[in-house]
């Protein structure tokens, strides 16, 4: 059997946690036993069913089986792009499994029946409708109205619309017709969830054969764009569901082909192939704003800025380049609408384009370095030219010129902790500030843009030196989280006071956390130069962000990384939120920790932090790495593949490419105890490179002649491909 359809996993136990299943324009969200309860919080209680952005189609659907609802089923299985629920009931065996066809706002559930003696079972599929714009739709003037049902006979379907737009939703078996149906408002299942829908319901009779398998498909396509449409998807669905799902096992086989991993650890190897789906799992492809990965799921389905720039390069890093690209395009696009000329990259769109937070200060540095990355790795010059101005502006008219006051070279600014207060001169802004001025550069000597290569570098240097300067505190071995004055950071410890009798992820407190920070409050308040600006510890995993960026001289590196792996700040699911509160971990700030360690020689530090996310595959849904540890966030996150697999490939095995002059450089950095690893088809441009280590030689193999292939401080082979 094909990699993409034999990569499953199964689990018996927790399946009221979430698990979604996905297409680029449609996805299912339930719980693992088959329910579909009321969940997330973006729109309370209304983040799972089946989504076709930019609207919800339904809230869930059910079979009854002789009188018997379905629930609470025995075993949960997810797929590469499928998932599956077993059902035992009498003597009757039931299998449900989904999938959505690529390119198609469609599900499409197969039933597959087995029983020990022949026998008719009388079935009832009942669906229940929601049609509801995304989160902001208002902001459209778009007001969700009820919606109303009508059983169309020519397809012997249930044609749903919503009373005041063009939304709709056809539910359907194929090839069947029914003995009966119904429909109505308080027509319920074994649920009741909440809105406006209708449940429609279609009745069948299914002969069984003794320990024959017995088939009933059936098929949910909707529109945002009037009936016509979700007709027309119905149909397309329907026609041949083998033939689309071999059209997207196909498409998973090759992408399944990229990047594949050998190593000599478990968790990591066993991971490696599902982060590849996970990133497909969240490629929204959003009508009249282009495609683009959603950063995480139930709540974070659509575009992010800071996400986006994370999670791009563990897409580079596995050969999806494609989904990296139309990320950025859109975030670009999306961003010029919403902020003007300004440069400026928003935090967060949904699928109608609706912009919730302009962008904070951190997130536009992070988009030119994920650019410059993406060129490196794909050498399209035309997605470069593309980019170049946005970036430009945003990082030299808006970051280092809006953001930074007279004379200083620092940004000021929220960063990535959206944490209240936190929004003066930030140690992450500083840093990605530093590294994108160098990104910048690049893409200006490439494009002879010589003027600003010159400025950028010389930019990049000053941040630098302050940096250093401004924010290292020598007595702890750190750096800062931020510069404030004695007069700034009093109100704003009197506000983490405030928050700190709550955590923002757990229902307590850790003792110790209003100690802590009374005692910086102590401090600031006795402090005899209430209006000199000095840098604080407030210990968010933010501190580590030089490092990351690889600007810390060595000898801070160690007396810093040294720190950061204690019991103060990382913890048996990685490396905390903040080190007073110890509350939770992310995997975002696991896998900063992670390339941390890579860039100062660290690969056994580092690799305990990939492996450690690797280990949450079955924290909640099988086959996905989840947001927040140990519980928390999102069941999958986009970013989680930024842990994984870009410092497995880009410093592991050392992958510096720049596909523009079809040359690449090999730095790796490979763990002691690794004799053998390989990983082959790393995509770069148009070629392919197969890698290979013994423990003493890289061996390098081009499926394309004419690239040079450099390397540092390791031997190597070429080899034929």
């Amino acid at each position: 059997m094909a990699r993409s359809e034999s990569l499953s996993l199964t689990k018996q136990t927790d399946l009221t946690h979430g698990y979604i299943t996905a297409g680029d324009r449609a996805y299912l969200i339930g719980a693992q036993n088959g329910a579909f309860p009321d969940l997330g919080w973006h729109v309370p209680g209304e983040m799972g069913g089946l989504w076709a952005h930019p609207v919800k189609l339904l809230d869930g659907f059910w079979l009854r089986v002789d009188g018997v609802w379905l629930t609470d089923a025995a075993r949960f299985s997810s797929g590469a792009f499928w998932s599956a629920h077993d059902y035992e009931l009498g003597d009757l065996q039931i299998v449900r499994r989904q999938f959505v066809p690529d390119g198609e706002p469609a599900l499409i559930v197969r039933y597959t029946l087995r029983a020990a003696s022949d026998r008719t079972v009388q079935l009832r599929f009942l669906a229940r409708s929601d049609l509801q714009g995304v989160w902001l739709s208002e902001r459209s003037g778009l007001q969700d109205g009820g919606d109303q049902a009508e059983f169309d006979p020519e397809l012997q379907a249930w044609v749903i619309r919503d009373e005041h737009n063009p939304w709709s939703v056809v539910v359907g078996a194929r090839g069947l017709v029914p003995v009966g149906s119904a429909c109505g408002a308080d027509l319920w299942g074994p649920e009741q969830t909440r809105g406006q829908g209708v449940s429609v319901a279609l009745d069948y009779e299914l002969p069984l054969t003794a320990e024959a398998e017995a088939v009933i498909e059936f098929v949910v396509a909707g529109s945002d764009a009037g009936e016509a449409t979700a007709r027309a998807a119905f149909g397309r669905a329907s026609a041949d569901p083998d033939a689309l799902w071999a059209s997207k096992a196909e498409r998973y086989e090759r992408l399944l082909a990229s990047s594949a991993l050998e190593v000599p650890d478990a968790a990591i190897a066993r991971a490696w192939d599902w982060i590849k789906c996970n990133y497909d799992w969240m490629v929204r492809d959003m009508p009249g704003l282009g495609r683009a990965l959603g950063a995480g799921a139930p709540d974070y389905v659509w575009l992010f800025g800071c996400d986006s720039a994370y999670a791009v390069l563990g897409c580079l890093a596995l050969g999806q380049h494609e989904v990296a690209a139309e990320t950025l395009d859109a975030l670009r696009r999306i961003s010029q609408q919403a902020n003007g000329e300004s440069g400026r990259v928003i935090h967060e769109a949904t699928t109608r384009g609706h912009v919730f937070h302009p962008g904070n200060t951190q997130e536009t540095p992070q988009f030119v370095k994920a650019v410059w990355q993406t060129f490196l790795w794909t050498g399209d010059t035309e997605f470069l030219r593309r980019n170049y101005p946005f970036c430009r502006q945003g990082l030299l008219g808006w970051v280092m010129g809006e953001r930074c006051a007279p004379g200083e070279v620092l940004p000021h600014g929220s960063g990535i902790m959206e944490v209240a207060g936190l929004d003066l001169q930030m140690i992450d802004v500083a840093a990605y500030t530093a590294e994108a001025l160098e990104a910048l550069a690049g893409m200006a000597d490439v494009l002879g843009d010589l003027d600003v290569a010159a400025r950028s570098r010389q930019l990049a240097g000053a941040v630098c030196r302050r940096l250093e300067a401004a924010f290292w505190i020598e007595e702890e071995g750190m750096y800062g989280d931020l510069l404030a004055t004695p007069r700034e950071i009093a109100s704003r410890l009197r506000e983490l006071l405030d928050l700190s009798t709550r955590s923002q992820y757990v229902d307590h407190a850790r003792p110790g956390v209003r100690e802590a920070y009374g005692h910086l409050l102590a401090r600031a308040e006795a402090d005899p130069e209430q209006d000199v600006r000095r840098p604080w510890l407030l210990k968010n995993w933010i501190v580590i962000t030089p490092l990351e960026a690889g600007l810390t001289p060595p000898h801070r590196a160690a007396r810093l990384l040294a720190r950061a792996e204690s019991d103060e700040f990382t913890g048996p699911w990685g490396m905390y939120l903040n080190g007073i509160e110890q509350a939770a971990a992310m995997s975002i700030n696991t896998g900063v920790l992670a390339v941390a360690e890579l860039n100062y020689g660290r690969p056994d530090q580092a690799l305990a932090r990939v492996r450690s996310l690797a280990e949450t595959l079955e924290r909640h849904m099988p086959g996905a790495v989840p947001e927040i540890l140990p519980d928390g966030g999102c069941f999958v996150q986009a970013w989680s593949g930024y842990g994984i697999a870009w410092p497995v490939v880009s410093q592991v095995f050392g992958l510096r490419p720049r596909a523009h002059e079809r040359r690449l450089l090999l730095r790796p950095c490979f763990p002691a105890g690794w004799t053998r690893a390989s990983l082959k088809g790393v995509r770069v441009g148009t070629n392919r490179f197969d890698l290979s280590w013994d423990g003493a030689v890289l061996t390098v193999a081009s499926q394309e002649e004419g690239w040079a292939v450099e390397a540092e401080g390791v031997r190597v082979r070429h080899a034929a491909p």
